[in-house]
């Protein structure tokens, strides 16, 4: 009669009972096989032959990817660049309630520009193999608003060396970028400039205000 029992699992023996369990993790990409043996010992110190039996743990997917950019302006086109190994089947989860079964998809996402508020969606890629076995890679990916460039200005016209203050009325903006219509620049939030007319003629500028965002988005008044 058996008094005690003795499993191994790739040669390392442990006592045990009729039944023995363990958890198998498995390898990226590849099988592996391992040798589960069982031997007993009678009440007398006789030991019984030892049995093996291979194991055969699948291995699993590798899921990778990249994304175009991880911020980017309101819906603005984001490529997904899928880079898993080892896999046939993909599920995309965009955190918005859509998805894809696409190798390489392409997604928008909406910011709340109605506010200014840049949104996160959390993004999910669910690789699988020929066998079911899966593997889940994740990011989080920002759709920034876009500004709302709006001038301000105390005048329009003038006579001679007419100095114009100029506001800047945007909204949702970081920083911003004027052009006074005849080569001259600045990035300040409130800037003054002065234009001159030395001729009979009334002269024409076209004043241009460019707001810049989170992610570079821009709006142009």
């Amino acid at each position: 009669n058996i008094d005690s029992i003795q499993w191994s699992i790739d040669g390392s023996w442990s006592a045990g009972g009729n039944t023995m369990s363990n958890y198998f993790v498995p390898s990226k990409l590849f099988d592996t096989i391992y040798q589960i043996g069982i031997s007993g010992k009678s009440q007398f110190g006789c030991i019984a032959d030892s049995i093996y039996k291979p194991v055969r743990v699948l291995g699993s997917p590798k899921a990778e990817f990249s994304l175009s950019k991880d911020t980017s302006c309101n819906e603005e086109p984001t490529l997904f660049y899928n880079t898993s190994l080892a896999a046939y089947k993909y599920q995309w989860n965009f955190g918005n309630g859509t998805n894809s079964n696409l190798i390489n998809p392409t997604k928008t996402f909406k910011a709340d520009n109605d506010n200014g508020i840049a949104i996160s969606y959390p993004i999910q890629l669910i690789a699988t193999n020929v066998f079911g076995c899966t593997d889940t890679a994740e990011t989080t990916f920002t759709a920034a608003p876009l500004p709302q460039a709006k001038i301000g200005f105390n005048t329009l016209d003038g006579c001679g060396d007419l100095q114009i203050n100029f506001k800047n009325d945007s909204k949702y903006g970081l920083t911003q970028k004027w052009s006074f219509g005849e080569g001259s620049e600045s990035t300040d939030a409130n800037p003054s400039f002065t234009y001159t007319n030395n001729t009979p003629t009334a002269r024409r500028h076209v004043v241009t205000l460019e707001s810049f965002a989170q992610a570079g988005c821009n709006a142009i008044d």
